[in-house]
């Protein structure tokens, strides 16, 4: 099984578990999780994002195996050009997650071009996490989510780059499936979608398919078994692609 998000640094918001890479190999080996893909929150509050590869690939060492890393970029920032060279040819990191939001820009504007030129040729997986709390909770100094119109247009505009889109509500997901259900190059989690009373989870997989979905833990901000239940309950099989062959299918 692989798990499509898990999250290091620090939360400005409320009080999260401080946990480590440590204690993500013991939950992922209590779980039967080979490997998760990991970000570094940091990205999204340092005036120099670049430093939080760093970080991140500080707290990986010893643990390279069971862990996707994806780095950030800020492409505001004057040398986001070298930043991204150095994520990809130094660390070896493989996907770029983004923070449209929390960096103030629109995945629409004119001095994304350049980054996604870059993004094509060194054959990255983008990955932008729509909300990491119910915006009806949020504190009055975090950002809202990003834009259900923005990641339509994107998809809409770059149908070749590979994008997951986590955390976006049962609402938003099928609106973006509908807007652009021949694309193949995008996935979503469900980690933002609600079984009780209406049962979301199912709902989206009847209609699309189990190979638009992966499973996503989003510890430590959820408790680990929430995922895992939510997809088994809707009856899919031990070896559905959600628990691991579309991730792998992104990053062949």
């Amino acid at each position: 099984m692989i798990d499509l998000l898990m999250v290091l640094g620090h939360w400005p918001f409320r009080r999260i578990d401080d946990v480590n890479i440590t204690d993500f190999i013991k939950v992922m080996d209590k779980n039967n999780v080979e490997k998760a893909m990991v970000i570094n929150i940091n990205g999204a509050f340092y005036r120099d994002a670049s430093e939080s590869n760093i970080e991140l690939m500080e707290n990986l060492k010893g643990f390279e195996d069971r862990f996707i890393p994806l780095g950030t970029v800020n492409p505001l920032y004057p040398a986001w050009k070298d930043d991204l060279r150095e994520m990809v040819e130094k660390f070896g990191f493989r996907g770029l997650n983004l923070y449209p939001n929390y960096h103030l820009y629109s995945l629409s504007g004119e001095r994304l071009e350049e980054l996604w030129e870059e993004v094509r040729s060194l054959d990255l997986c983008l990955s932008i996490i729509v909300s990491f709390e119910d915006s009806r909770q949020r504190h009055p100094f975090d950002v809202g989510p990003v834009s259900e119109s923005e990641i339509i247009g994107f998809l809409r505009k770059h149908p070749e780059l590979k994008l997951i889109v986590h955390n976006a509500s049962y609402g938003m997901a099928r609106d973006i499936f509908l807007s652009n259900p021949n694309n193949t190059n995008y996935l979503f989690d469900m980690t933002f979608f609600y079984d009780v009373p209406i049962g979301e989870t199912i709902r989206f997989l009847k209609m699309a398919g189990e190979n638009r979905v992966c499973f996503s833990s989003f510890y430590p901000f959820r408790d680990y078994k929430i995922g895992i239940m939510k997809l088994k309950e809707t009856g899919i099989s031990n070896d559905s692609p959600v628990f691991g062959d579309n991730v792998r299918r992104f990053f062949q």
